[in-house]
């Protein structure tokens, strides 16, 4: 009966999905004129979740990584509420999220130290660039979301800038 219930839904992200941008406007247009705006809701929330998952796993920016995680959880929790036949479809997502924001955040900004770190010229200025790396290395190391060998890559990087 659940399959029953999302196979609308599915099928139209599916179609969806598969145009360009504008075009994808006008099929949501399309469906508000034909009185779906349940369907263009729920097309609409996905599109922000799966978007909003992308920068959050992706950016070196903690603000806008963390920003993005809870617009993720937020419209979780609104799918689930307003569009339970949909949850179904993007509750892997919302759970790849859980499952690899910690690491992917504390790579992504040990990356964004690191190649600062290389391009300046003065050791004060490099120092602080490493201390950053280092203080989110005891972090890494307390957080069991975070696979050791990712912690254990990055303090060796850090001893290649200097």
């Amino acid at each position: 009966m659940i399959e029953r219930l999302e196979r609308p839904y599915r099928e139209l992200y599916e179609q969806y999905k598969k145009l360009s941008i504008n075009e994808q406007g006008k099929f949501l247009h399309n469906l508000l004129l034909n009185n779906q705006d349940e369907y263009a809701d729920a097309i609409r929330i996905i599109q922000i979740i799966e978007e909003s998952v992308d920068i959050a796993l992706k950016s070196k920016n903690k603000d806008i990584a963390e920003n993005n995680k809870q617009i993720v959880l937020e419209l979780g929790q609104k799918i689930q509420q307003k569009h339970p036949k949909v949850y179904s479809l993007i509750v892997d997502t919302i759970q790849l999220l859980e499952d690899n924001y910690d690491a992917n955040l504390f790579e992504n900004q040990c990356i964004k130290y690191y190649e600062e770190a290389r391009k300046l010229k003065t050791i004060k200025s490099k120092q602080k660039r490493i201390d950053y790396i280092n203080d989110l290395i005891k972090e890494a190391e307390i957080n069991p979301k975070i696979n050791e060998k990712f912690v254990n890559f990055w303090k060796n990087k850090v001893k290649e800038i200097l």
